[in-house]
């Protein structure tokens, strides 16, 4: 079991190894089947978004080719709490 603690410094400390992990070491422990974690830095439940982030960096690395139909199956399958108040902004961003 990986434990990892999300600091405000946005740094990955595993408690169980006791040593600053990276995203990626995180992706080759889940890849070889093992268990994680993550807390952000009040205590809250950050797993999913840590997963979220080593997958965005391995496919902005482009280390690993991504079939789309994956993430479509998981945002379909992932039901939303709270509707999306988002509005583009000057430049085509989200806010």
């Amino acid at each position: 079991m990986m434990d990892v603690k999300k600091y405000k410094n946005r740094k990955l400390y595993d408690s169980v190894l006791h040593r600053y992990v990276s995203l990626v070491e995180i992706s080759e422990h889940v890849r070889a089947g093992g268990e994680f974690k993550a807390a952000g830095p009040d205590g809250e439940d950050v797993t999913a978004k840590i997963l979220a982030q080593a997958i965005a960096a391995e496919c902005e690395a482009g280390t690993h080719d991504w079939d789309h139909k994956v993430f479509m199956a998981v945002i379909k399958a992932t039901p939303r709490k709270h509707p999306p108040e988002l509005k583009v902004v000057k430049g085509g961003a989200l806010t």
